[in-house]
């Protein structure tokens, strides 16, 4: 499995969106997974470090273009649990998973975007590694005790979140 840091030092813009997003403040409608498609499931989990975190979600509709984003998961405190959500399987997936956590200097935000291909019945957990000042996405393949790492894209998204939704997604050089 590669590992891949990501920078935390978001746009201005970046950074009131996603705290705005995660207050409740910006209506972004839930994710369905289509009813006549196959599915996995995906849990986005919390940091075991990082217990007071808010952690958001959400999956691009356009994954190619990062545009009209669909909220996946969200939670806030210590005593929400992570759900496990549907999510259509067979084609690319792109998700942006925000982490805002407060600290003595005001906000860390890292809010990285990555796409995959989940695999029809497959089970997925998607967390943050926190290295410091930085974070990069984890995303494992759970059946029963065993994990897998699965292989991720990283992307770079153009444009703020306060935008209609839409976004310019690139590819991250691995």
């Amino acid at each position: 499995m590669q590992k891949y840091q990501v920078n935390t030092v978001p746009s201005f813009s970046l950074a009131i969106g996603v705290s705005i997003l995660l207050a409740g403040c910006i209506t972004v409608p839930n994710y369905q997974a289509p009813v006549d498609a196959p599915t996995a499931h995906i849990v986005v989990k919390r940091p075991l470090d990082k217990p007071n975190a808010s952690i958001g979600a959400y999956v691009f509709q356009d994954p190619s273009a990062c545009s009209h984003r669909q909220m996946l998961s969200v939670f806030r405190g210590a005593d929400q649990e992570p759900v496990r959500t549907q999510l259509e399987a067979g084609r690319l997936q792109t998700i942006r998973i925000v982490q805002v956590e407060k600290v003595k200097s005001g906000e860390f935000i890292c809010a990285p975007v990555l796409s995959f291909r989940p695999e029809p019945k497959r089970s997925y957990e998607l967390s943050m590694l926190n290295l410091g000042s930085m974070c990069r996405p984890v995303l494992v393949e759970v059946d029963g005790a065993e994990v897998k790492p699965v292989d991720i894209q990283l992307r770079q998204v153009h444009q703020s979140v306060l935008h209609s939704g839409s976004a310019l997604c690139f590819d991250t050089p691995r």
